[in-house]
C-alpha cells in the first residue's frame, strides 16, 4: 500500500463501538441546493438495521493505547486548494435554508458507503485515504481498509485505525480527544478531511467531517460525508448543537458503560470525548 503522487500532493466498544445504526442522525432532510450537490435524508438509515456483521470481522483485541491527548498543532498537509467558501440554498421540511460555507470541495472526496452493520470506521477510512491519494495495489479502497483493519463484532476502535493508519508510508495521523469545532476548521483549512466518532442513539458511527456552514439567523450546521449514505454524493448536514452533542460520546463515557468498555473491548473509552483524526501527508514527503 502505498500513496498516489498527483499533482498536488506535491504541494501541499462495547457491543455498539462503530456501529451504524443512524436514525435521526440529520435534524431535517435537505432536498436540493444551488449546486449540483445532494444532500442526504436519514431515510436510507433503515436498512442498516438489518444487515449483518461484515464476514472478515475479528475475535480478538490487541491492547489498547494510552489515553490520547488534547488539540495540538499539525505538522502534516492536506490537499491544496481544495477547502472554500461557498452557498448552498437547501429546501428543508420546513423551508428554504441558505448557507455561507466553509468546506472541502464535495466533489473532491469520493463517498464509500458501508456494507454491514459493523464496517463505518473501515468505511470512513477508506473514504479519507482515497482522498489523499493512496492507492491500495489495484484494489479497491473499501476493501483495502477492510482486509487491514477488520472490524470486530461491535466495531473499530480507535487503537486499531491509529495503529493501521501508522503504517502507511507517507502518511501521518493523529488521534485526539477534547477536540473543537474550531480545531475541525484548522484541519479542514489544510486541506484535510476529517474523521470524527459520535454517539447515535446506543450506537457509536464514524463519518468524515469535510466543513461547516451558517445561516442567514446565525445558526451552524456541520457538512459531513456519511458511509451510511447509499448516495455517494450526498453530503449530510447537521446543526452544530446536534453534532457537537453526538461528539460528546457520554453514552459510552459514563460509568458503568466506561468499565464495561474497559473489559469487554480493551479501549480507553475516556478517548471517545470528541475524537478526531489528524490524517495527513507528512510534510517531508
Amino acid at each position: 500500500m502505498h500513496r498516489k503522487n498527483p499533482a498536488w500532493a506535491l504541494v501541499p466498544l462495547l457491543l455498539s463501538l462503530a456501529g451504524c445504526s443512524t436514525a435521526g442522525l440529520l435534524p431535517t432532510a435537505p432536498a436540493s441546493s444551488d449546486s449540483s450537490l445532494r444532500f442526504s435524508s436519514d431515510s436510507t438509515y433503515t436498512s442498516l438495521r438489518s444487515r449483518g456483521t461484515a464476514p472478515y470481522t475479528r475475535t480478538t483485541n490487541s491492547s489498547p493505547g494510552e489515553t490520547l491527548q488534547g488539540p495540538q498543532s499539525s505538522t502534516s498537509t492536506g490537499r491544496s486548494g481544495i477547502y472554500l467558501t461557498r452557498s448552498m440554498t437547501l429546501t428543508t421540511s420546513t423551508g428554504t435554508l441558505t448557507l455561507n460555507c466553509r468546506t472541502l470541495d464535495p466533489k473532491s472526496i469520493r463517498g464509500i458507503h458501508q456494507r454491514y452493520s459493523n464496517d463505518c470506521a473501515q468505511a470512513a477510512i477508506a473514504m479519507t485515504l482515497d482522498y489523499l491519494g493512496v492507492s491500495f495495489a489495484g484494489a479497491a479502497p473499501y476493501d483495502a481498509v477492510a482486509q487491514g483493519m477488520p472490524p470486530m463484532s461491535w466495531g473499530t476502535r480507535i487503537e486499531d485505525v491509529t495503529a493501521y493508519l501508522g503504517k502507511i508510508d507517507g502518511l501521518s495521523v493523529t488521534a485526539v480527544r477534547q477536540a473543537s469545532l474550531s480545531y475541525l476548521d484548522g484541519l479542514l483549512a489544510q486541506g484535510k478531511a476529517v474523521p470524527v466518532i459520535l454517539s447515535l442513539g446506543s450506537t457509536m458511527h464514524y463519518l468524515v467531517v469535510i466543513g461547516r456552514g451558517t445561516s442567514r439567523d446565525g445558526q451552524g450546521y456541520v457538512l459531513c460525508k456519511d458511509p451510511a449514505q447509499t448516495d455517494t454524493g450526498a453530503v449530510a448536514v447537521m446543526e452544530e448543537a446536534t453534532f457537537t452533542n453526538a461528539w460528546e460520546n457520554q453514552t459510552l463515557r459514563n460509568p458503568l458503560w466506561s468499565w464495561f468498555a474497559s473489559l469487554v473491548s480493551n479501549t480507553n473509552p475516556s478517548n471517545y470525548e470528541r475524537v478526531a483524526f489528524d490524517v495527513g501527508l507528512k510534510a517531508n514527503d
